[in-house]
């Protein structure tokens, strides 16, 4: 129930720069703060959130994977993610990103749950074709080597 609960009151984090703000975005687009406003809402309906935080600090992430953390079954870090890309340009971006994902995820599980940083360590990003993967697993090499197998089929 407070899972549910949860993931039913749940902001995305959506567009915010290296402070939580959009103060990166507001110098991008010339100080047009009406376009500027209409971004996080455009992101959140994408990815099917409501709402977005306003603001963020260094900790937003952090608290809602603890809780996360918390409710799972056993708390592993174990996640695996497959992005089908509409642009193979975006891959190099997507694939950073992920590399920042991994990096948050251990910084979250040293001060969390110290035991699972080690598949964290082993995490996985690859790209085959259209494709990204994220694979943390205590068999990422396993896993990689059946979305290759799988992704060499769909060729």
């Amino acid at each position: 129930e407070d899972l549910d609960y949860v993931l039913s009151t749940m902001k995305l984090l959506g567009s915010k720069g290296t402070t939580g703000t959009q103060a990166s975005f507001l110098e991008l687009f010339n100080g047009d703060q009406e376009t500027i406003d209409k971004i996080d809402p455009m992101i959140a309906a994408k990815m099917g959130f409501e709402k977005c935080y306003p603001v963020s600090g260094q900790t937003y992430s952090r608290k809602v994977d603890a809780y996360f953390y918390a409710c799972a079954d056993a708390g592993t870090a174990e996640e695996i993610a497959v992005v089908k890309l509409k642009d193979k340009g975006d891959a190099a971006a997507l694939m950073e990103s992920l590399h920042d994902h991994i990096k948050a995820r251990q910084g979250t599980f040293e001060e969390y749950n110290p035991e699972q940083l080690p598949l964290t360590e082993d995490a996985v990003v690859t790209r085959e074709g259209r494709y990204v993967t994220l694979i943390v697993s205590k068999k990422s090499g396993l896993v990689q080597k059946e979305f290759q197998n799988f992704f060499q089929q769909e060729k």
